[in-house]
């Protein structure tokens, strides 16, 4: 890759980015990812470093929603197995992602790996298969939050294919802000007291997802249920070193880039801020979209995580009562059938 001052980075459009990176169209995600670690502003000493890793991130998210497509525009998708099988899925929505494709269907959300991360098919499988559960009644209660294995596939390609269960009301968050925007805040609060939720569970069971974000969450406007059904891939035990993590994970947390830097719980809880501010419109809290929020909401989603996730989890509720009081059930209208037709 070509080393680039900030004033070429920043005259550098998506279209350029190939030419002027020197990277082939399929490597543009990647290369804009290594760049977002080398502009970071807690790792680069230039003056102009907060401005170009801005202007990268912006980069990224385009190039990121060009991958987004409405259904008419998708067709039929024809894959082949290793076993000489052929699936035809058409899917509602595909969205790129670091290891490969999020394929959202009526009642599925699947991830098609690339060649090049067959072995990260494996460990999505491998993590979906380990969960664990203190007894019957946490996993009755965690299987609305937690994806429920169709099936795996290996590709001819080398590529592989997980395929998880979805409801029909089920939609993907990435796509609601892609097509309807920032979420409104009483609809913001429920999103991230389900996605606390899971990183308690996560917690009981000592693992670290890694990759919370809003291409692997599926939520209900209906029942307000929340699912953290992809980006198992990355999930790694309390305590160990990740295998890998996400470009978007290394950007919030470039420390997480240190060899030898183990994985924390708070490192989840991180991201679920993260989600949500995106999910407000404002991903660096700095355009108004956070600050507008209720003042003690607004306070949590850029204060530390806590140490321990219930803890986290009942300061996030009381900054709801102090902005609402009692929880109570508000309607949101929006269906997916707005969403995928």
């Amino acid at each position: 890759m070509q080393q680039l001052t900030a004033r070429e980075i920043l005259d550098m459009t998506l279209s350029e980015v190939p030419e002027r990176l020197s990277v082939p169209k399929t490597d543009v995600r990647k290369a804009l990812t290594k760049l977002l670690r080398t502009w970071h502003p807690d790792v680069s000493t230039d003056p102009r470093a907060e401005e170009v890793f801005e202007h990268v991130v912006s980069l990224r998210d385009r190039q990121a929603n060009s991958g987004k497509v409405a259904n008419a525009d998708l067709g039929e998708r024809i894959l082949k197995t290793r076993s000489g099988h052929r699936i035809r899925t058409v899917p509602l929505s595909s969205t790129t992602v670091d290891q490969g494709e999020v394929f959202v269907g009526r009642e599925s959300y699947a991830m098609l790996f690339g060649s090049d991360f067959s072995d990260m098919a494996q460990a999505e499988l491998r993590a979906i298969e380990g969960f664990r559960f203190a007894n019957q009644a946490m996993r009755d209660q965690m299987s609305f939050s937690l994806p429920d294995l169709v099936r795996k596939e290996d590709l001819e390609d080398g590529g592989g294919l997980v395929v998880v269960r979805k409801t029909a009301e089920e939609i993907l968050l990435s796509d609601v802000l892609r097509l309807r925007g920032a979420i409104p805040d009483k609809h913001l609060a429920w999103i991230a007291s389900g996605l606390l939720n899971i990183t308690a569970w996560l917690e009981y069971a000592a693992l670290v997802h890694g990759a919370i974000s809003t291409e692997h969450v599926l939520v209900d406007p209906v029942k307000h249920s929340v699912r953290l059904a992809g980006g198992w891939c990355f999930a790694t035990s309390v305590g160990e070193r990740p295998v890998a993590l996400p470009g978007r994970t290394l950007d919030l947390m470039p420390r997480m880039g240190i060899p030898g830097t183990p994985a924390e719980t708070t490192l989840d809880r991180e991201l679920v801020r993260q989600t949500i501010r995106e999910a407000a419109g404002d991903p660096r809290g700095t355009n108004g979209g956070v600050a507008a929020l209720p003042e003690k909401m607004s306070r949590w989603l850029q204060m530390a995580p806590t140490a321990k996730a219930v803890d986290d989890y009942s300061r996030w509720q009381a900054a709801l009562e102090a902005a609402w009081g009692p929880r109570t059930f508000v309607k949101w209208d929006l269906r997916a059938a707005s969403i995928y037709g």
